[in-house]
Order: C-alpha cells, then structure tokens, then sequence
C-alpha cells in the first residue's frame, strides 16, 4: 500500500515538472528557437562569472540581514551555515511551488545548525517579507514618480501601502495581546498535547517578531540593508538586460522589476514556468516593450535565473558539507595544540615574605 502511494507520488511530480517543461519548450518553439539560441551566445564563460558574483553578493546581504534578524531573538548561527541555508533555500523557491524555498531554508538552517529553534527561523522569514514588501512598493512608487505616471492616485495608494506596511511592521508586537489571544480561545477545542505544542510554538514565534520591529533604530538598520539589497538586485538585472541588447532608462527598470517582483508572490507552479513569463510579458508589454519581444526577453531571462540559482544553489550544498569537516579539522588542531603545549608544573614554592625593618628592631 505504501509503496503504491510512493508511485503515485513519483508519477504526479513526474507529470508535474513534465508538463512545466514542456510548456517552457513551447514559449521557446513560439519566440523562435533560433532567436533564443542567439541570446544564449551572448553570454561568455567570464559574463556568467560576472553575473553570479553580482547574484552571490545580494545572497551575502540577505544573509547577513537574516543573522542579525536571528541575533536579536538570540539564536546565534556561523555565517557559513545561515549562507549555504539561503542558497538553497533559493534555489529551491526556482524549483518548488508556492514559494516553498522559504520553509526550506529554515529547515536546511535548523539541520546545519541544530540549536536553532524552527520557530523563530520561521519568525524571521516573515520579518524579511515585510521588511522587502516595504522597500518594493517603496521602489515602486519612487520610480512611477519619476517617470511623471499621470495615474497621481496609484502613486498615493502606493504610498499609503508602503506607510501601511511600516507601521504594521512596528505594531506587530501588540499582536500577542488581543489577536494571541483569540486564537488561545479557538485553541481551546485543540487536545491538550496538541495545544500546549501549538501555544508554545506561537509564542516562540511570536518572540521572534517583536525584537525586530520593537527598536526603531534596529528597524531602520534592517530597512537599510533592505534597501541595499535591492539595488544589489536591480544591478543584477541591469546587467543581464543590458547584455541581452534591452536597454531600459533607470525608472522603467526599477519600475517593471519591483513590479515583477510583487507578482511572483502569487501561486505559481514549480520553477515559475508560464506564470514567470505571463507576468514578465505583461509588465514591460505595460511599461512600453512589444509582447512578443516582452516574452522573448522573459523567456531567456528566466533562463539565466534559474541557471544562476541552480549554480549558487549548488555552491550551498557544498558550503553545507564541508562546514561539519572544517569544524572537525579546526577541533583536531586546536586538540593537537593543546597536547604539544607543555605540561602544567607544580607551582615553585613562593619566596619568603620578608618581615619589616621595624619588626627586627622590636619597634
């Protein structure tokens, strides 16, 4: 019975990447094999080596910002293993649906470092979508604002949105009073194993959440390095246009990737195939591009996104395997150089005190 339940789940996923790469061979087939071919030659061994430098480097902020975010609910993680955590989790958000990489990333950081509590990684991940949806549609609006959008009231509701999302972020901790509390009644009807379990979960989780967002000063420290990110992330998307012979004035391009990037919060299937492309063709089609040439551009693109995270993805894994042996070898040598330090010695008997002058004198 297990085994026929294991099948069908092999065949299901079989089917399901099947027909994602079939539908991406036929967006391939309509713009024109020949087409995308020539797009591929544009980019040397030396420009994929450019490209993925840019990538890793907005992987190394975001890994930083989530170490500091950890930090402040004191789950202290290496830097290599919160890295080869986010690599993969990535990577992972190319290949799985509905935005799974970010469950995975927690639970490859909770397997390379044990001490850290699920909980609070997962507290975390929901820290750093609120603080890149504040600096998306902060982006958004900026670059709709410069390029003179005759649309004032998008721009206003955008930024209303923005105002929203920032002062939720500095009120999530009045969460554990009135909405903790309510779900404590609704957990009331819950077994007891199960709602002691769950209560104490929600509470981890919930400490997670307020340190980020209780300090305004940290706060605007984690916006910052938010926003670094991000242009971190346009250069790399600048880069690769450029390379593909697009060239997009400063406005359009933060404009139509801040757009792209509020679309891929939707469902997708796995690797974002179709959808990627749907949304692609549809912004820049917006912003002034031709739609054939949008979904061309998209499908090559997506192409170099998913190489690149497959690529970083895979330097995770092996970040992932090699930290347990250089920590190993790191203890080995400080064990050796403890034994070749020489042995303790009984300390020499202490001089004797001399009494003073007076005492000789009987004064």
């Amino acid at each position: 019975m297990l085994e026929s339940l294991l099948a069908k789940r092999r065949l299901r996923v079989v089917l399901f990447y099947g027909v994602g790469l079939g539908l991406y061979a036929a967006l391939i087939q309509f713009t024109g094999v020949e087409a995308f071919r020539t797009t591929l030659r544009r980019f040397s061994t030396l420009l994929i080596l450019q490209i993925l430098v840019i990538d890793l480097c907005f992987y190394v902020v975001k890994t930083l910002r989530w170490r500091m975010i950890l930090g402040l609910t004191e789950v202290e993680v290496g830097f290599p293993e919160a890295l080869a955590a986010t690599l993969m989790g990535y990577m992972a958000s190319m290949i799985l649906p509905i935005r799974m990489g970010e469950l995975y990333r927690c639970y490859a950081l909770k397997r390379l470092s044990p001490h850290a509590a699920l909980s609070k990684t997962l507290s975390s991940v929901v820290v750093e979508g609120i603080l890149d949806a504040a600096v998306i549609v902060s982006l958004l609006a900026f670059s709709l604002a410069l390029m003179r959008v005759n649309q004032v009231t998008l721009i206003i509701a955008l930024a209303s949105l923005t105002l929203g999302v920032l002062i939720a972020s500095t009120r999530v901790s009045m969460a554990r009073g009135t909405g903790f509390r309510a779900l404590r009644k609704v957990l009331q009807a819950a077994p007891t194993s199960w709602r002691k379990s769950i209560e104490a979960f929600l509470t981890s989780f919930m400490e997670g959440l307020t340190p980020a967002f209780s300090n305004f000063k940290m706060c605007c420290a984690l916006f910052a390095i938010s926003i670094c990110s991000w242009t971190i992330s346009l250069t790399y998307s600048w880069f690769i246009l450029e390379n593909l012979g697009f060239h997009f004035a400063p406005a359009r391009l933060i404009a139509g990737m801040m757009a792209f990037q509020l679309s891929l919060t939707a469902p997708s299937p796995p690797g974002y195939v179709g959808s990627f492309e749907a949304y692609w063709s549809a912004i820049y089609a917006a912003l002034g591009l031709g739609f054939i040439e949008a979904l061309r551009l998209g499908v090559s693109y997506h192409f170099v996104s998913v190489l690149g995270s497959v690529t970083l993805g895979g330097l995770g894994f092996l970040i992932s395997r090699l930290t347990p042996t250089l920590k190993r070898v790191k203890e080995g040598s400080t064990f050796k150089e403890e034994l070749k330090s020489p042995p303790l010695t009984e300390a020499s008997p202490a001089p004797p005190s001399r009494k003073p002058l007076a005492s000789h004198l009987n004064i």
